[in-house]
């Protein structure tokens, strides 16, 4: 950890222009990799929990920071906390639990994520066009099922 410090110090020093506004906008990102590695590391059990979370949502921070299109990619501050779910899920694999909270939570992100990018625009189009033919295909078995009875 003293190795760490002085080497972000230095860089800070050196780097005061573009370095020191790139660290502001990844701070919780930076601050969430200090935990997972207190927790991979230095073996603090508890640190899995913050190194996850400020992880994942500070990079979303970072990438809205950088101009990344958040008016369309809000969602990502949905997906960003199941995915931190997943992170604790594979980094301790005793903590089954994990994987529930992480695949409601990052299921309904992604379904944000698919209206709000209208992913899904053209295939809702192409079923409200075509349904009709699922109800001749459902008549079509019930006759079959009928004649084979």
């Amino acid at each position: 950890m003293g190795l760490f410090l002085i080497v972000l110090g230095a860089s800070l020093l050196v780097f005061r222009g573009w370095f020191w506004r790139l660290a502001g906008e990844a701070f919780l990102a930076v601050i969430g990799l200090i935990f997972l590695a207190l927790y991979f590391v230095g073996k603090v059990r508890w640190a899995i929990y913050p190194g996850a979370f400020t992880t994942t949502v500070g990079t979303v921070i970072f990438l809205a920071a950088n101009g990344f299109n958040m008016e369309l990619h809000w969602p990502l501050f949905v997906v960003a906390p199941g995915l931190a779910f997943f992170l604790i899920r594979f980094a301790a694999p005793e903590e089954q639990w994990a994987v529930y909270p992480g695949t409601i939570i990052t299921g309904v992100g992604l379904s944000l994520y698919t209206l709000s990018t209208g992913f899904f625009t053209g295939i809702w189009r192409t079923i409200g066009t075509y349904w009709p033919l699922g109800l001749v295909f459902a008549g079509a078995l019930l006759v079959l099922r009928n004649r084979k009875g």
